[in-house]
């Protein structure tokens, strides 16, 4: 079977490396998205398994088109017998990038009917569209001229752990807090620091990783489990392996709330998730920590001074963060930022730098070796 996983923009060949790493397939990187091949229990495994991913589909289609004449003749000659039961409900999720002459929800209803009619010839059957609550939810993804076409075996977004009961008004997603744990290098034998960790995200996200602790497991149900060609086995049998791979072990995570009511959020949310006692989360403020001992790396998502802080402060933060950690030889940095501000006044060049799509604002990954 040929499937795909949705992908922070910027961050594709991570999840590529993950999915490699978890099903031994090789992945094909493009905008927003990797594609790979695999059995069918490949599903259950990186849904319940992945860090890093968004979302992962069923590939049906993937080729080229001109107008809306062509999605529908393309739909048209997909056979979803083998995954939709006559009985079932399927609702279309369309989403387009690039110039065209139609919109989003043409698209919708374009392939919404060539399914329609392609079933009804196969099967003389109408299928049921639900908006609201399909049992099959189908993806219609157009990019310039390529029409793709998937099922959705997520449901909502992986990114969507469920142990978050503190919700920061600027939380980092995550899969992104993952991929940046990923890029840093950073392993659970090392110390590892949050200076300006918000609602815990990325110390949770690390403990999580340290102890093996699978993501999905937070999570009440996911798509696939109305996918009656699935063999519901395939899925206990991933949960058995994973909770037998799982450790109680106590780590150096730790992070430095400025705020005492996040820190308290933090608190509540590395409770939630398992791991409080092995993260350590400390009200003071990144401008005047000691640093000492000296953390072998350094994770963070500051302020953008956008949604929270002006822009004069965050400057002013940056500017105070350097002379904290300009010292701190041997120690890796890896942070987010929403502009260009940190590496002015940051005097060290980074040994890796990525533009990433963080939802709608455009964002850069540094990664400094002290």
């Amino acid at each position: 079977m040929r499937f795909y996983a949705t992908a922070t923009l910027g961050l594709e060949d991570i999840v590529a490396e993950e999915i490699e790493d978890l099903s031994g397939t090789r992945c094909e990187v493009d905008v927003n998205k990797v594609f790979f091949s695999g059995d069918v229990g490949i599903i259950p495994r990186l849904n319940y398994l992945s860090r890093c991913a968004n979302r992962i589909f069923i590939l049906l289609l993937r080729d080229k088109f001109s107008n809306l004449s062509d999605i529908y003749s393309l739909t048209r000659s997909v056979s979803l017998s083998s995954y939709v039961e006559a009985d079932q409900s399927f609702a279309v999720r369309a989403t387009r990038h690039g110039i065209h002459d139609f919109t989003s929800i043409d698209v919708a209803r374009v392939v919404g009917q060539a399914i329609i009619d392609s079933y009804l010839d196969e099967k003389g059957v109408r299928l049921k569209v639900d908006l609201e609550n399909p049992d099959v939810e189908i993806q219609a993804l157009i990019r310039d001229d390529e029409f793709i076409l998937g099922i959705n075996t997520s449901g909502e977004t992986l990114a969507k752990r469920g142990y978050r009961v503190y919700q920061h008004p600027a939380p980092i997603k995550p899969t992104i807090a993952c991929c940046l744990l990923k890029l840093s290098g950073w392993s659970p034998d090392r110390s590892l620091l949050d200076p300006m960790c918000g609602g815990g995200t990325i110390l949770i996200e690390a403990a999580l990783m340290a102890r093996n602790i699978p993501p999905g497991s937070f999570r009440r149900e996911f798509a696939f489990e109305r996918l009656r060609f699935l063999d519901p086995s395939l899925f206990e049998e991933v949960r058995e392996e994973a909770e037998a791979m799982v450790n109680f072990e106590s780590y150096e995570i730790m992070g430095i709330e400025k705020y005492r009511k996040h820190v308290d959020g933090a608190i509540r949310n590395a409770r939630s998730a398992g791991v409080l006692d092995t993260v350590r989360i400390i009200h003071g403020d990144a401008t005047k920590w000691s640093y000492e001992p000296r953390p072998d790396y350094i994770v963070t998502n500051p302020p953008y001074g956008l949604r929270i802080a002006s822009k004069r402060a965050t400057l002013k933060l940056y500017r105070e963060f350097y002379e904290r950690v300009k010292g701190l030889r041997g120690t890796t940095l890896v942070l987010i930022v929403g502009n260009n501000w940190f590496e002015e006044i940051f005097k060290l060049n980074p040994v890796e730098r990525r533009e990433v799509l963080y939802g709608k604002l455009r964002s850069y990954v540094l990664k400094y070796l002290l």
